[in-house]
């Protein structure tokens, strides 16, 4: 759990420095978004079975967490739509030329 916790917040950091550059595009955010929400609530549900029926009770705030982000997971669309548009998003800028490219 904590391996893919750190993992999502690289990638937070990675995404604020192409930020920082001007480098960051929309679908870099839409496919950080997707992935760190799934890795919460994998976590999230990992926490749930761990603490049994403590996991769905309001003594831990587990239950709501999970709630919380099944709501964001149901606004955002489901893990596999959004695939297709983020790879042709993605293909479309990685054959790009650079601004400068073939002067000089």
């Amino acid at each position: 759990m904590i391996t893919e916790i750190t993992k999502g917040q690289l990638l937070s950091v990675q995404m604020g420095r192409l930020k920082d550059q001007g480098k960051l595009k929309p679908h870099h955010i839409s496919i950080g978004k997707m992935n760190n929400v799934n890795i919460a609530l994998e976590c999230a549900r990992s926490a749930r079975d761990i603490l049994g029926a403590n996991g769905i009770s309001d003594e831990y705030p587990i239950i709501r967490h999970m709630f919380n982000l099944e709501s964001v997971k149901t606004c955002e669309g489901t893990h596999d739509i959004p695939q297709p548009h983020h790879r042709r998003s993605s293909d479309r800028h990685s054959h790009q030329q650079p601004a400068d490219a073939g002067e000089g």
